[in-house]
């Protein structure tokens, strides 16, 4: 995984909800972007995402040079004051691992 890149993932139904939401609604121009509920680095996600399905794999993280990498990692392209999903990372997990 790309080291230090941080994610704001977001369940895609409530990505669904938002675009509905604005398909339904008057014209708005741009709209905020928006984002989950929590930040995680890639690798984070990875090693997480593996032990909810009861995977044992090791996740290497490489660093990645350049300025489109320097940005992930930064966090410039998060949406931290929209955080419009509700659905955590984990509780996403076990949903997924637990799916009744």
């Amino acid at each position: 995984m790309p080291k230090g890149f941080l994610l704001q993932p977001i369940q895609a139904r409530e990505v669904a909800n938002r675009v509905a939401e604005l398909a339904l609604s008057a014209p708005a121009g741009r709209v905020t972007d928006i984002g989950g509920p929590e930040v995680w680095t890639a690798a984070e996600l990875a090693k997480t995402y593996f032990q909810a399905i009861g995977r044992n794999r090791s996740v290497i993280e490489i660093p990645i040079p350049g300025k489109v990498a320097q940005v992930f990692r930064a966090g410039v392209h998060l949406c931290a004051d929209q955080k419009y999903g509700n659905v955590r990372w984990k509780e996403f997990l076990s949903q997924i691992s637990n799916p009744n």
